[in-house]
């Protein structure tokens, strides 16, 4: 059973992922994409990497350097923490939904760290998270 804790960061997220319409067009957010990045931010606020891999695009953008999968970002994420901290930290914030019928989060990151999600024939999966240009 989650513990209060936990039912309240779900509450406060799902207010911060749906937004008001001042504040952001979250009905264009699809209600899946939504839930997908809520998943994505609990499991990375609880360090659980290996719940991760299953919400991520096989072919998954994480390094500009060449490497394109997700378990090759899940080993790199393994060895450093941080990763898993700014996962968690922009998948809290105000996301947008892209002509390209992706979503992003943070909305107009420029080259801080951002994340994309795009459905895909399985569903609603994270296709990258870089940071830099």
């Amino acid at each position: 059973m989650p513990s209060i804790r936990t039912n309240i960061k779900i509450f406060l997220l799902s207010i911060v992922l749906s937004g008001s319409a001042a504040t952001r067009a979250a009905a264009e957010i699809p209600v899946d994409a939504r839930a997908l990045i809520e998943k994505i931010h609990l499991n990375a606020t609880a360090n659980d990497i290996s719940a991760l891999e299953p919400l991520m695009a096989k072919d998954f953008l994480w390094s500009f350097g060449g490497d394109g999968s997700a378990s090759q970002a899940i080993e790199a994420w393994r060895n450093d923490p941080e990763y898993l901290k700014n996962l968690s930290r922009i998948t809290i914030m105000k996301c947008s939904y892209t002509k390209a019928k992706c979503v992003t989060c943070p909305a107009n990151a420029g080259t801080g760290y951002r994340a994309a999600f795009k459905k895909l024939p399985e569903g609603w999966r994270m296709i990258s998270f870089v940071a830099g240009d």
